[in-house]
């Protein structure tokens, strides 16, 4: 569940509520020591599951420079929870981003080029921090070429992609590629097909 509000042309705000379930299954907890010598124990089984709520908040603010845009965003806000002893808090996490149209700046006298690009850092409570930066040439509104990089990623790191515009037979289509590196595993390819009716 989730509500934005825009305060102003420059400002706006958002919040989410969002519900957790986790199920880890079931286990069988040594409860009482019977034969401490023989190692015999009795047991008793667990059902290791757990519902719980969170919140999400956050808001962007159009600087004035071109279209620069700065946002930030707090997610997974929420008590603490527990299975059966260990206590513990979803990972919260700190986002910091702009973004903007870089040929506005170089190009500004053209229509036809966007330079739209990203940075994106990620503070976790549990994890050192990261980096996601991310371009994307679109030409005419028609075609783009995007490339990304993320950094401090165990397993991810480049990734690069295409998109088409075209009409059909009356309708407006678009068809997008993605690749991702993966570096211990096999690479991801991402295809797109779809039509406004």
């Amino acid at each position: 569940l989730a509500y934005a509000y825009p305060v102003n042309d420059l400002f706006s705000f958002g919040v989410k509520y969002k519900f957790v379930h986790e199920n880890l299954g079931t286990a069988d907890i040594a409860v009482k020591e019977i034969d401490k010598e023989n190692g015999i124990y009795e047991y008793e089984t667990r059902e290791w599951q757990i519902n719980h709520w969170g919140f999400d908040f956050g808001g962007f603010y159009k600087v004035g420079f071109k279209d620069l845009v700065v946002g930030v965003a707090f997610q997974n806000f929420s008590t603490d929870m527990k299975y059966w002893t260990e206590v513990f808090q979803l990972p919260l996490v700190l986002r910091m981003g702009l973004a903007m149209d870089l040929a506005k700046v170089i190009l500004e006298d053209q229509t036809d080029f966007e330079i739209n690009t990203a940075v994106d850092i990620l503070h976790p409570i549990d994890y050192t921090e990261r980096v996601h930066l991310g371009t994307e040439l679109v030409y005419k509104e028609m075609f783009a070429l995007r490339a990304g990089y993320k950094f401090n990623y165990d397993v991810e790191d480049f990734s690069f992609g295409v998109g088409l515009k075209f009409n059909f037979q009356g309708y407006e289509g678009s068809f997008d590629y993605g690749y991702t590196h993966a570096q211990f595993f096999e690479s991801i390819n991402r295809f797109s097909l779809s039509f406004a009716l």
